[in-house]
């Protein structure tokens, strides 16, 4: 209920023709597809996830971001506004999808006034910036692999499902092959039991074994975008 009530609040926000704003993009959260940039960008001020949108203005600009693996702090001006909801009947809820990922709103860039990466202070938040600083190299590592294996690391792996992927395979989306495979954690069950396996080899107590498995898993889940459908995988195994 206090969930609900908070988002409630967050989408009331007040829409704004420009608006400056200050915060962090986690490299795993880009996506370029053209000459057009999305990502997911925390606030400071207010601690919420917007979605941003930003078109390159030349080749090279779009060079450095496809090349970044780094998490980045930035103060950005734009449109800020409600995401669209579906305006057809069967069209894409684009509002409805991303509240169920607590983002409300977006923000169209017009101009970047800063742009570095991002300097950490507490243990924490290097612990996370290096987990999702891998993932993304791991992301950019998984597409230099053949077709359609690229894809496959990148969903069932990195749970980052390029456009593509379903294109290119209409049947694993009719059937939701994907979908079920990440809910019944076919892959987290192979992880731990590989580790398990390794650590019984090296004459590792079981108790242990068990902590470090645990530790593993959570550090996984972390790397692989904290996607929803693991959180159950993750607690079972």
């Amino acid at each position: 209920m206090l969930d609900t009530y908070q988002l409630g609040q967050q989408a009331k926000q007040s829409e704004n023709q420009r608006y400056i704003c200050r915060g962090t993009i986690l490299p795993d959260s880009i996506a370029i597809d053209g000459d057009q940039l999305s990502a997911n960008a925390k606030l400071y001020e207010s601690r919420q996830v917007i979605r941003v949108y930003y078109t390159f203005t030349c080749l090279k600009d779009k060079q450095q971001w496809q090349s970044n693996t780094d998490v980045l702090q930035f103060s950005a001006s734009g449109h800020y506004k409600r995401m669209m909801p579906a305006t057809n009947f069967n069209q894409f809820d684009m509002r409805r999808y991303y509240e169920a990922k607590h983002i409300t709103h977006q923000l169209t860039v017009q101009s970047w006034s800063n742009l570095k990466q991002k300097s950490v202070h507490s243990l924490l938040d290097t612990y996370r910036n290096h987990i999702h600083k891998w993932h993304a190299i791991g992301i950019k590592k998984a597409e230099m692999l053949p077709q359609p294996l690229n894809e496959y690391a990148e969903s069932v792996i990195f749970g980052a499902a390029p456009k593509s992927f379903y294109v290119n395979n209409p049947g694993v989306q009719k059937l939701g092959l994907i979908h079920l495979f990440s809910i019944s954690g076919f892959h987290i069950n192979y992880l731990l039991k590989m580790v398990m396996g390794m650590f019984r080899r090296l004459f590792i107590p079981k108790e242990i074994s068990a902590v470090i498995a645990g530790m593993i898993l959570c550090i996984y889940f972390v790397f692989s975008g904290e996607t929803a459908v693991l959180m159950r995988a993750v607690i079972v195994c």
